[in-house]
């Protein structure tokens, strides 16, 4: 998604919006095979629920340095996430 997404030169916003809308829709299409195979239960479903507070502090501090992160060094640390992702995959694989 990424790697899609950085040579078109988006805003920081545009960027990081449609990367959450992105994984929002993909992962609601994930809910019905994870719902028919048993994976989600009351007892995730629970759980989930207790996360929603922590959930929704990450996005307030995320708001928050978006903000107060410029679009050069954003970019930089988008280009740094996916390298070191990309060096854990290699390492993974031997």
């Amino acid at each position: 998604m990424n790697m899609y997404l950085m040579p078109r030169k988006l805003t920081k916003e545009t960027f990081i919006a449609t990367c959450t809308i992105t994984y929002a829709v993909v992962n609601t299409t994930k809910l019905g095979p994870y719902v028919w195979l048993g994976e989600v239960n009351m007892t995730s479903a629970w759980a989930s629920l207790l996360l929603v507070p922590v959930a929704w502090i990450g996005v307030r501090n995320g708001l928050w340095l978006q903000s107060r992160v410029n679009e050069k060094l954003f970019y930089r640390l988008v280009i740094l996430a996916m390298f070191a992702v990309g060096i854990n995959l290699v390492w993974q694989a031997l």
